[in-house]
């Protein structure tokens, strides 16, 4: 997703010449930026799926294959989120997937200066 953020900073003829003691034509300063994130689109996990990570990734932590982990869950009876029973590729495919979708959130976003412009003048915008 695209956002653009457009920013104007301003000092009001009158306040410019309070606080400078001149008298002059003020001066905007525009700036248009472009932030580009995955972040701004987040598609959340069930909490089904959040909890059929958590157990598959404590399993493996303690040093259980995809197999083991596969017969556990469908013998305390879990199923997929798709209602099917479990096997090595769904219980691996789970932490695959979770782990790429947690490395592409994690990216810092695209922060880019589309314009920058001065305008001068009190109702030049």
């Amino acid at each position: 997703m695209n956002y653009r953020i457009d920013t104007e900073y301003f000092t009001p003829r009158s306040e410019y010449k309070q606080e400078t003691g001149l008298v002059g034509t003020p001066v905007w300063i525009k700036t248009i930026l472009s932030v580009r994130s995955p972040a701004f689109w987040v598609s959340p996990y069930s909490a089904y799926q959040m909890k059929l990570w958590k157990l598959i990734s404590d399993h493996r932590d303690n040093g259980w294959t995809f197999k083991r982990i596969a017969g556990w869950l469908n013998d305390h009876g879990y199923q997929t989120p798709r209602g099917k029973t479990f096997t090595a590729r769904h219980t691996f495919s789970i932490i695959k997937k979770k782990r790429i979708r947690d490395d592409r959130f994690n990216q810092p976003p695209d922060v880019r200066l589309v314009d920058i412009s001065f305008v001068y003048g009190l109702n030049s915008k």
